[in-house]
């Protein structure tokens, strides 16, 4: 049936005439109408029919409309029916809509269309409760859709997670294994440098050591002391070259760091032209150091690896070059980073030279470890780590070197240069601006030849593995005038303090048995337990071959007073033990140190052979005229003391004048001092 046409009803009426009036208006207007006359003709037409709409009279016999009504809300409730009925009691309307009617006409119907109202009023329910009901059976679809693809993906997803996390889980173990071989490989890279600094630095240690003890023996000949320069020059370089190796090992290690501290650049840089000048010299060069005359004189930054900066890339300039000059130029400037940033404080450095220049092909690759110029090459000197450790330096000191071959030069200098195309090596460093009071005072080294007299007999220790280090420290100490005794690994060394009472312990850290570190752990454990004051401890100055600037702390800690790295000169031994137990000394002739003497504004080179005497009263005139004054007056006055207070000042501005004035007022040579003035 086309519900779509037309709307079926059924008529359940006992009453024949009533019945028959209501089925005819319907179908004049167009409803498709089914007659029953009485409630069971009734039920049975709506089950094989199953019409749209019911009109259904109340009172009936067999079955009445309340049955109807019942059993067809049992069967299908969402059938519209319209109860028709001659009842007037309101209590069976009511009673007739609690059992699902969805309308009540009473009879007699006087006008037809009530009827058709009531149909179409119903039919309008029914639709709309359908259109309700395919609405929902298809949005319960879609979400059952939805929910399904929802689902789907989510499995999917489930899934990826699962494979992703598998994959990070895999690629997380991967690396933690990368992460435990890098540092499995770091930890036996650092073991590597620490054996391989000490088995490379102790030898070392003696071979200089010795030339330094033989250098002593005043009985040597010329020929013999020709040969003893050529094992300590040739002993220094071979240090140089370790300590090249070491350095870059360090640098690829991350253990480089460094040590800042406050100093006086302007005797740097005349220091590293004394070195610099002579071998420039030998070769027929001219060298020039030109600094600006507002470069700060104290500055603030590691000068150890600015000085081995600038040595190596002077050195590399001499090498390199057969005619012209070699030059440093020196400058002040400030730098940003960025518009944000505020400028900061930087040294300039240019080394110029006229060498033989480098390749184009070959400034890409210069800083590169091991890597040589064709022209180096051939030379067959050095390792080829020079400039890779200069730029690594550079780095570290927060700045930048680069390199140009040749140097762009002013148009029509080229033709007044002898030599070759030449390069030009640029970098700059951060600094710290300092003060003059910041700086620490280094005494001039001096040869130490004996004990002062009034001093009791200082017992020192030496506690060493090593026979060749045992025999130099003990020849080179009871030389000075010590008494000395050995112990040949830590455990020895605790008992020869428990039972010999050394002043001083001079303690090697890698040993057989027990090292030094635990050794001094034991030897300060002892002094506790036998509450020792701190200050009456034994002091113990500690000896390494180590190439690791890190150790100086976990050194202290252990209780050691001082550090001093293999190899070393006699000079730095001899000054550990003046600080730790106030050791006074006999140095040899102090004239020797005036041959170090160069003047701040202008170089006297002593190859013209001036006397001692003037080239001293020139250093003098240098000096501060307040200052010049007030030493003049001290040494009128014999005022020893207050000598020596300004000797101390004019360190901080010539530490070799100032050590040659002290060993004069030390040995009351007062007239020549005032010969100095009055020239």
């Amino acid at each position: 049936m086309n519900k779509e046409s037309e709307i079926a009803v059924l008529i359940i009426e006992d009453e024949a005439g009533v019945r028959r009036s209501i089925a005819a208006y319907l179908e004049d207007h167009d409803f498709k109408v089914l007659e029953a006359e009485n409630g069971q003709i009734g039920l049975e037409k709506f089950d094989h029919h199953d019409p749209d709409i019911l009109l259904v009279d109340l009172w009936m016999p067999k079955i009445d409309g309340f049955g109807v009504l019942a059993e067809v809300q049992d069967k299908s409730p969402q059938t519209p029916v319209i109860v028709v009925s001659g009842a007037g009691v309101i209590e069976e309307a009511i009673k007739a809509i609690h059992l699902g009617a969805w309308d009540f006409i009473l009879k007699p119907i006087q006008d037809m269309s009530i009827i058709e109202h009531a149909i179409q009023k119903a039919w309008e329910r029914v639709v709309l409760s359908r259109e309700n009901q395919a609405y929902r059976e298809n949005l319960e679809n879609e979400v059952r859709k939805r929910t399904f693809e929802l689902q789907k993906a989510h499995t999917e997803l489930e899934l990826r997670v699962a494979e992703r996390t598998k994959q990070l889980e895999e690629q997380t173990l991967e690396l933690v294994k990368a992460k435990e071989a890098a540092e499995a490989a770091n930890r036996t890279k650092s073991a590597f440098l620490a054996n391989m600094s000490h088995e490379l630095r102790t030898p070392m240690n003696a071979i200089l050591g010795f030339a330094e003890l033989m250098g002593r023996d005043s009985s040597l000949n010329t020929t013999q002391r020709e040969y003893l320069d050529i094992i300590s020059s040739s002993g220094a370089h071979l240090l140089d070259l370790i300590n090249d190796v070491l350095d870059m090992s360090k640098i690829e290690a991350g253990q480089i760091t460094l040590n800042v501290e406050s100093f006086n650049l302007h005797q740097t840089l005349q220091n590293i032209e004394k070195m610099v000048r002579l071998r420039a010299e030998n070769k027929n060069l001219h060298f020039i150091l030109d600094y600006s005359p507002d470069l700060p004189q104290y500055v603030k930054t590691d000068e150890h690896k600015l000085r081995q900066i600038l040595l190596n890339l002077l050195g590399n300039a001499i090498k390199f070059t057969e005619t012209g000059y070699v030059s440093l130029r020196v400058e002040s400037r400030t730098l940003s980073l960025s518009k944000v940033e505020n400028d900061y404080p930087c040294l300039f450095f240019e080394i110029e030279d006229t060498g033989i220049g480098i390749a184009p092909d070959e400034i890409s690759d210069l800083f590169n470890p091991f890597t040589q110029t064709r022209s180096a090459q051939k030379i067959h000197e050095g390792t080829g780590l020079g400039l890779s450790i200069s730029r690594e330096f550079v780095w570290l000191m927060k700045g930048d070197i680069t390199v140009e071959s040749p140097p762009l030069r002013p148009t029509g200098d080229d033709e007044n240069i002898k030599g070759g195309p030449g390069s030009l090596f640029k970098f700059y460093i951060r600094v710290e601006p300092t003060k003059m009071e910041e700086i620490q005072i280094k005494e001039t080294s001096r040869r130490v030849i004996g004990l002062e007299a009034k001093q009791e007999m200082f017992r020192i220790l030496i506690v060493e593995d090593k026979m060749e280090n045992r025999l130099f420290l003990n020849k080179l100490l009871q030389m000075v005038g010590f008494e000395v005794e050995e112990a040949t690994n830590g455990k020895e060394g605790v008992e020869k303090h428990k039972t010999w009472h050394p002043h001083l312990i001079l303690m090697d850290l890698r040993m057989p048995v027990m090292d030094g570190y635990e050794a001094t752990r034991q030897i300060r454990n002892d002094e506790r337990q036998a509450q020792v004051a701190p200050d009456k401890q034994t002091p113990i100055i500690a000896l390494t071959a180590s190439a690791f600037e890190g150790d100086r702390m976990s050194v202290l800690s252990v209780g050691c007073n001082d550090f001093i790295r293999k190899p070393f000169h006699e000079s730095e031994l001899f000054e550990s033990m003046n600080k730790c137990l106030g050791v006074r000394y006999i140095y040899d002739d102090i004239d020797d140190e005036t041959t170090g003497i160069i003047q701040h504004n202008q170089s006297i080179s002593l190859s013209t052979n001036p006397s001692h005497d003037a080239l001293l009263a020139a250093a003098l005139t240098e000096l501060p005229e307040p200052l010049l004054e007030n030493f003049k007056q001290a040494t009128l006055e014999l005022d020893v003391e207050m000598m020596l207070d300004h000797i101390e000042q004019i360190r901080k501005y010539d530490s070799v004048l100032a050590e040659f004035l002290k060993g004069l007022a030390k040995n009351f040579q007062y007239e020549k001092l005032l010969s100095f003035f009055e020239q």
